[in-house]
């Protein structure tokens, strides 16, 4: 039993690791939107000097819609409040840093699925089994929950959370113990509190309840209605904005769910962050994204092809039907970020488990795992070297000219980051609005404000890989891309910055690139492969141009920087 523990503990201290490594991977520069929004909400909020004013939803200094930079707030109140309160007690509460603290929470919450697993796992694995641990062992090293937890966001409470509720109430069903059920529904509340979504997690619940009455050959409604009145009585405590009166909704609460909900299915198909989607299909694009990239193909083949083992256990059917449930309810929404599927991960962790166990042949999945590990070490790679922004920023200001004008894309972080406000003493800036709709005008002002400029800079592929794939939409704008990057412009490409999941190995003096690129070209037809001699890191590297942009454009964006001619 002892030994049990300590190799738990040490594949969560594994996961930890992994999770927490290079934390600061944007050097202090606040490169992820939502970590920057949340950053600045939890600045602004304070805890109120009566306790009680914790629920005054007008008056309350905790309430981020009550702070003017924050009138808009969809986020669950639960994380906020928690990294908040962590960061006072440590003394780390400020803007500059609040997000580490954040990050370290978000890597210790998510790393809280290796218990998670293993609990499950004894009851779907025989407990004498030495592959009781495998399911958390393969948690520990999937990518996607690698990546979020390096982000102060809410997914990865969200993911714990609702496995969580998932891990007690098997418990409940098979052991037969009632603290087990009491026990999720107050975790299924706390889902509540972080995300309104956790909604999507109500037919697993059902499917269980259902299944423990088969069980007992009886109906008993009081365990759905306590259930639902304890999770509502959570939801109330610690998402307490949610409500103006004690069960009275807020009305700027549903009024910021509306607007986020057009921007999910697309009632607002201007809005410049929800236009990448627009030429996406929906289910087979996020499909393929969190399979290739969230998951690894190594993993999804051995997942795919082993199927069939898997309908003989009812934890592990029921997890197949979430995986299903939410890859077919989440894709078919217009906005597919890769982030919104984070709660299928351990739940596939587990059944790849559950198949090496009911495998025969127990030496491929050992070459699958070392697949695996490959594509493991290639993506920390990323948070191996500096932000490909800020090697790029440090690039401008060595080579770029004092006075010089840098023609930067709206919505897109400028460069260079700006360190002590020197980038607006130092250069001056040309702003491209080029979502904004086509017209002749438009095209006018980008004619001029590049006449004025020295240098384009790319900081990522957000407009250049969303607007050339809708040439209805953006027929202007789409042949201007195509010219600058088929140096048809008075622009030429001078350096570019990468940071794609791969190996350096500096005797090869260059970077090979493998995979698929969407750049907006017609002259190279080659994208499957390139070599850039003039490289900061040489070595091997996997493209993933072509990944779903949240994925991308956060840690690890491509920079490019056209010079005139």
């Amino acid at each position: 039993m002892k030994h049990q523990k300590y190799l738990l503990l040490l594949i969560f201290c594994l996961s930890l690791l992994i999770r927490t490594l290079s934390v600061n991977w944007d050097g202090g520069f606040h490169l992820h939107p939502d970590e920057r929004f949340l950053s600045m909400v939890a600045e602004n909020i304070s805890f109120p000097q009566n306790p009680l004013d914790y629920f005054n939803t007008a008056t309350s200094t905790l309430n981020p819609i009550n702070h003017r930079d924050s009138p808009f707030f969809v986020y669950g109140t639960l994380p906020l409040f928690l990294v908040k309160t962590i960061a006072s007690l440590l003394h780390l509460d400020g803007y500059q840093s609040t997000y580490l603290v954040g990050r370290m929470i978000s890597a210790f919450v998510d790393s809280l699925n290796i218990f998670l697993l293993f609990l499950v796992s004894k009851l779907v694995i025989s407990q004498k089994s030495k592959l009781v641990y495998l399911a958390s062992f393969i948690y520990s090293i999937l990518v996607l929950p690698i990546q979020l937890s390096h982000f102060f966001t809410v997914d990865t409470f969200l993911n714990t959370l609702l496995f969580a509720t998932f891990t007690c109430l098997v418990y409940w069903v098979f052991k037969n113990q009632s603290k087990y059920f009491y026990l999720s529904a107050l975790l299924y509340g706390l889902a509540f509190s972080v995300k309104i979504s956790s909604i999507l997690f109500s037919p697993v619940i059902a499917i269980i309840f259902i299944y423990y009455f088969w069980q007992h050959k009886k109906i008993n409604l009081f365990y759905p209605f306590i259930f639902t009145l304890i999770a509502l009585v959570i939801f109330r405590i610690f998402l307490p904005y949610a409500f103006s009166g004690l069960i009275t909704f807020n009305p700027k609460f549903i009024a910021n769910l509306k607007e986020l909900s057009g921007i999910l299915y697309n009632r607002i198909p201007s809005y410049p962050p929800a236009i990448q989607y627009q030429s996406k299909i929906p289910i087979i694009y996020p499909l393929i994204s969190l399979i290739v990239w969230g998951l690894g193909l190594p993993f999804f083949f051995y997942l795919f092809f082993n199927l069939k083992k898997i309908f003989s256990n009812f934890v592990i059917k029921l997890s197949l039907f979430w995986i299903v449930f939410l890859i077919i309810v989440q894709g078919s929404q217009f906005s597919i970020p890769l982030r919104y599927f984070l709660p299928i991960y351990p739940f596939i962790a587990l059944i790849i488990s559950y198949l090496y166990y009911r495998s025969s042949s127990k030496y491929l999945f050992l070459f699958v795992l070392a697949l695996q590990s490959i594509y493991l070490l290639a993506f920390l790679n990323i948070y191996l070297h500096p932000h490909s922004r800020v090697q790029a920023s440090e690039w401008i200001f060595k080579n770029i000219a004092p006075a010089s004008t840098i023609a930067t894309e709206l919505w897109d972080d400028p460069l260079p980051l700006d360190v002590n406000h020197q980038s607006s003493r130092i250069y001056q800036f040309q702003e491209l609005s080029l979502y904004d709709p086509d017209t002749t005008q438009k095209m006018e002002i980008l004619s001029n404000n590049l006449k004025k400029s020295d240098y384009i800079s790319l900081s990522s592929n957000r407009l250049w890989s969303s607007i050339p794939p809708l040439p209805q939409r953006y027929p202007l704008t789409s042949v201007y891309y195509q010219k600058l990057f088929d140096h048809q412009l008075d622009f030429e490409k001078t350096i570019s910055f990468h940071s794609y999941p791969g190996f350096e190995i500096s005797f090869l003096n260059k970077c090979y690139y493998f995979g698929p690129s969407n750049y907006p070209t017609h002259l190279n037809k080659n994208t499957w492969f390139s070599i850039q001699s003039s490289c900061n890191h040489p070595g091997i590297y996997f493209r993933d141009d072509t990944a779903e942009e949240s994925f991308t454009v956060y840690d690890h964006p491509s920079v490019i920087i056209f010079q005139k001619k």
